[in-house]
């Protein structure tokens, strides 16, 4: 819960006002300190009389590709981490958590939409707040199946467990259905060169 400080409306310059409409863009000032105390698409009501529900739509974002960030110099890992909650302001694609390394020391393990999300956001940090960042190959989420029926997910190498206790490991795909020329367009270099190079990419009807 938070005591809102006030309320203004965005024109050229933010102009204070009363309250807020339907169809008006403005925002809340409200003191907040933490980042994560709010995501974007949060309902906000009054403590006293509140809604009965959430306005619906909002869904939690789900990655799809998952990266560990590191600073070039374990002493930078505070500014690091400011520039990422700065980041997660106008971008709430981006999901992040605390990571540790031996080699690399400590940083974290961000989740993406996917590999052009990742690039942006290293771009973002590198040139908008001056990091000079290490990040470990983007992986996928994993679905393990363990002997005994235990169903874990992992985003990480390194928890990957001994195959041998595994009775099966699945990991997302992505089935097409469309016009072979856009087929044919996706599937050859240089378009999507990780296909290629890590053996990911499957035609289930020859090209046309």
């Amino acid at each position: 819960m938070h005591e809102v400080e006030d309320i203004g409306l965005f024109k050229i310059l933010p102009t204070l006002c009363d309250a807020l409409s339907a169809g008006e863009v403005g925002y809340c000032i409200a003191g907040i300190k933490t980042v994560h105390d709010v995501k974007v698409g949060d309902t906000i009501t009054d403590d006293g009389n509140p809604c009965e529900k959430a306005l619906p739509g909002f869904r939690e974002v789900k990655p799809v590709v998952f990266s560990s960030i590191y600073p070039m110099d374990s002493a930078e890992y505070d500014e690091l981490r400011d520039g990422i909650e700065k980041l997660t302001l106008n971008d709430a694609s981006l999901v992040y958590e605390k990571d540790s390394s031996l080699a690399l020391g400590f940083g974290f393990r961000c989740g993406f939409l996917g590999l052009l999300h990742l690039e942006v956001v290293q771009e973002r940090l590198e040139r908008e707040f001056g990091q000079s960042i290490i990040m470990t190959a983007p992986s996928v989420r994993y679905r393990l199946t363990y002997q005994n029926g235990q169903v874990v997910y992992i985003d990480n190498p390194s928890e990957y467990p001994d195959p041998s206790r595994l009775e099966m490991a699945e990991e997302p795909y992505i089935l097409y259905q469309g016009p072979d020329h856009h087929a044919r367009h996706l599937y050859r270099e240089p378009h999507h060169p990780l296909c290629w190079q890590e053996g990911r990419a499957d035609v289930l009807h020859p090209f046309g």
